[in-house]
């Protein structure tokens, strides 16, 4: 035998003793890892809960976005066409007033026009310039000396007085005398009553 592998028997204690020391130590450090191995089987375990949890809540979040999705499109569709409905009803509203202000207008044209024609025939009578020259034309000359002419208008009727008072300066152009018997006609009509 050789001398390294022959065991004396000083040497066996310290071999015992080492063997011991390791075996209490591999002991230890197999406990440790067992412990460290479950605490990772323990971490393992809650990861693959927090995923399971992670996955059943983003399931759910997309769930809900594609809900809220399709219920935003319906709602935006739901007041396009109310924004629609009330645009064709203030369209018609519109359509009815701009009748009805046309109507107003007509009637307002109408009463207006028949106003004109009551100031028309409540208007004073006056010669035009033309009628003054047709006149004029049609008379051939001064009538003779002898030829008179008397305007007659009743009191208080200024507009009679005034035109009576126009033919008169246009009959004096023409050359014919014109005389007044207003005070004449006042007493006629004093009398009368």
């Amino acid at each position: 035998m050789s001398e390294s592998a022959t065991i004396s028997p000083t040497d066996a204690p310290s071999n015992q003793s080492d063997i011991q020391t390791l075996t209490v130590r591999t002991q230890d450090l197999t406990a440790s890892a067992d412990r460290w191995n479950g605490a990772y089987m323990i971490g393992v375990g809650v990861t693959v809960v927090f995923a399971a949890i992670v996955f059943v809540v983003q399931f759910r979040a997309v769930r809900k976005f594609r809900e809220l999705s399709a219920s935003q499109t319906a709602l935006a569709e739901a007041k396009d066409k109310q924004l629609q409905l009330d645009l064709k009803a203030k369209d018609e509203a519109i359509g009815v007033a701009q009748k009805a202000a046309a109507d107003a207008n007509s009637v307002a044209e109408g009463e207006r026009l028949a106003r004109v024609k009551i100031e028309e025939r409540l208007a004073w009578r006056t010669i035009s310039p033309a009628q003054e020259a047709k006149f004029r034309a049609a008379v051939p000359g001064p009538p003779p000396p002898a030829f008179k002419v008397t305007m007659t208008t009743l009191a208080g009727d200024a507009e009679g007085a005034q035109y009576a008072d126009e033919i008169s300066k246009l009959l004096g152009k023409v050359g014919v005398y014109v005389g007044s018997t207003i005070d004449t006609c006042i007493n006629a009509l004093q009398l009368s009553r």
